[in-house]
């Protein structure tokens, strides 16, 4: 529950940046990687430890590919972000809270695009919606 909490106040930070500046902090990240890594080493069993490494590592390398090829369509701060992610909760919970940003990107994206607030090429920052993904995630459990 403790680790929930961490990446709760680290991607309410994180979003908040995202939204202003369209930056996400390596700092920030990099503060939640050790806690969740610090946490996870003492209440996790040495497997879930390494399943959950696994995860973490495979999000950052299939995003990072994305991000390399398209930067214009994911940055380096959103897939280190989402590799937080996948370490800190593991594959099941990771692949339903980006499924819940995605679809709720879409529908504002959506919504701004019908009431002509930006174009079709115009961008919006992913940190606050997997942060609204998380959030709806722990709520449900």
């Amino acid at each position: 529950m403790g680790m929930t909490w961490i990446l709760i106040v680290v991607f309410i930070y994180v979003s908040w940046t995202d939204v202003r500046y369209r930056r996400i902090p390596n700092r920030a990240l990099l503060t939640g990687l050790l806690l969740v890594a610090g946490i996870g080493c003492v209440i996790w069993p040495k497997e879930l430890w390494m399943a959950h490494f696994g995860v973490g590592v495979g999000v950052v390398a299939t995003f990072g590919l994305v991000a390399w090829f398209w930067p214009e369509r994911i940055g380096m701060g959103d897939v280190k972000l989402l590799g937080l992610l996948g370490f800190a909760i593991g594959l099941r919970p990771f692949v339903l809270i980006l499924t819940s940003a995605c679809l709720l990107i879409l529908l504002v994206f959506l919504f701004l695009l019908l009431a002509k607030r930006i174009g079709w090429q115009s961008s919006l920052p992913f940190a606050p919606f997997v942060t609204v993904g998380l959030l709806l995630y722990h709520a449900s459990i």
